[in-house]
């Protein structure tokens, strides 16, 4: 455990880099040393609730990245401030999104188990099911996209977050949110292809 001095300096770094790049849409870290520093914090907490079983291996960078991401907007260093602890905080924050990822997984199962059902399928059937859909080409897709992208891709298609909503959450202006989406949409589109699939309808 990290003690509270080393959090507040480290933070307090962030939160300077934060408020300067929020003056300044659009522009650089100026910190990238600090950045670098929570990345380990975070993978280090990560770690943590992969060993308490909350968390896959391979669903660390996503885990870490989506903080990352959370960390870049001002009303989330604000919350971080307000809590006291920066720790306890990135603590809960990471172990939510690692049950919020256990919950979605679990309803894809269930879902899954009732089309076997409707459908009469064997129960020894269902593993192959679950098999196919975890090969569908957009997750084959979302695999090779960095673990920002896939957030970014998340907010905008899973949660169904509007541009300026995606620009609040992630700290970037709505100038920003539009680009990074129009070039992943792009990279996912030229993915499809590469990969042999047809043209996605997006």
């Amino acid at each position: 455990m990290t003690p509270d001095f080393l959090w507040d300096a480290l933070f307090a770094r962030i939160e300077k880099d934060v408020q300067l790049r929020s003056q300044s849409p659009g522009s650089p870290s100026l910190d990238e040393k600090a950045w670098d520093l929570l990345e380990r914090h975070l993978r280090r907490i990560a770690h943590s609730l992969r060993r308490s079983g909350l968390l896959r291996l391979t669903d660390l960078d996503d885990i870490v990245g989506e903080a990352l991401l959370k960390l870049q907007s001002p009303d989330i260093i604000k919350r971080v401030r307000v809590a006291g602890s920066v720790e306890g905080y990135l603590v809960v924050m990471m172990r939510h999104a690692a049950l919020d990822l256990r919950r979605h997984e679990q309803r894809q199962q269930t879902a899954l188990a009732e089309i076997a059902y409707q459908h009469s399928l064997p129960s020894q059937q269902v593993a192959t099911v679950i098999t196919f859909v975890e090969s569908d080409p957009l997750d084959q897709v979302l695999a090779k996209l960095s673990a920002d992208d896939r957030y970014l891709v998340k907010l905008r298609f899973w949660k169904k977050l509007g541009i300026q909503e995606i620009a609040d959450r992630t700290g970037l202006s709505y100038t920003a949110a539009a680009v990074r989406l129009f070039r992943i949409m792009r990279k996912m589109k030229d993915l499809y292809r590469q990969l042999g699939f047809p043209d996605p309808e997006f």
